[in-house]
């Protein structure tokens, strides 16, 4: 009986070694703070991974709450805007402003994302581009981000018409 045992030890702790080494599982400091807030990555690409690898994890619809969650990953006047946009009275004989999820810019949720190089187009801005599979198409959602304490932050998100998630924050419906 002993044998099945080591064996069912060996897996799990191979499959935890995969797992924290895979980036699914991180420590993260006992802080007051988001999970996540005191431990930015040091590059863009790496923000925009963490980014939308939570958004997929987790509820993609656009709500308070689920902003709520990025909100250490979004710069302050980003956020502030958004908490703008949901606290418009809405009409509920129309469609919003926003219909859909602008992270990724679709009305059906992607399949998968993959994050690609970005460029740095200052010491302080960088663009990266996130390509979202959704069924046989992909579509790309540029993030642009500025370095500001305490790392790398979602500062707009550039869509492929060439309109901004900013942008569709101000629209009226």
């Amino acid at each position: 009986m002993r044998l099945p045992l080591i064996v069912l030890s060996v897996v799990i702790v191979a499959a935890g070694v995969l797992a924290l080494n895979s980036g699914v599982l991180r420590m993260t400091p006992a802080t007051s703070d988001p999970p996540g807030a005191s431990a930015l990555p040091l590059d863009p690409e790496s923000t925009v991974g963490e980014l939308f690898a939570d958004h997929f994890m987790n509820d993609m619809g656009f709500t308070p709450q689920t902003v709520a969650r990025k909100r250490h990953r979004l710069t302050p006047d980003l956020y502030q805007q958004i908490e703008a946009y949901f606290a418009r009275p809405a009409d509920p004989n129309e469609a919003p402003a926003i219909n859909g999820d602008p992270f990724t810019n679709t009305q059906e949720y992607p399949s998968s994302f993959e994050v690609r190089e970005g460029t740095q187009l200052d010491t302080n801005k960088a663009r990266v581009p996130a390509i979202m599979t959704v069924g046989p198409e992909q579509r790309t959602v540029q993030v642009d981000l500025v370095h500001e304490a305490p790392g790398w932050l979602v500062d707009d998100l550039v869509y492929e018409d060439g309109s901004t998630f900013r942008a569709s924050l101000k629209e009226q419906p």
